[in-house]
């Protein structure tokens, strides 16, 4: 299994990076009116609505797409998709995640 699922106030997010798949489940104000026809649920804030949405997600191999974006930047055909930069900016940021989770 390889996914990960993400809990907002607001929203549900499920990525199933394996079978490439991606759901999002949002909960909204319901609109008084408007032709909205999914399931709605009543809250101690008022009348809610739940939206299932499951974006469309690229059929694609990652590891090749990166093997092939190197060779065409070393046979100097293109610039790098990914940076220096970019990769110090995502190591940086791992270690402040790493730094919080220390902290608790």
């Amino acid at each position: 299994m390889r996914k990960i699922r993400i809990f907002q106030d607001d929203a549900y997010i499920s990525l199933d990076f394996l079978d490439k798949d991606a759901q999002v489940i949002k909960i909204e104000n319901h609109i008084e009116g408007d032709n909205f026809s999914g399931m709605t649920m009543h809250t101690n804030t008022g009348l809610k609505r739940i939206i299932v949405e499951t974006p469309p997600i690229m059929q694609n191999n990652a590891i090749e797409d990166e093997l092939n974006d190197f060779f065409e930047a070393v046979s100097g055909n293109s610039s790098v998709t990914v940076t220096i930069q970019d990769g110090y900016r995502a190591l940086h940021l791992a270690q402040l995640i790493q730094e919080k989770i220390d902290e608790a």
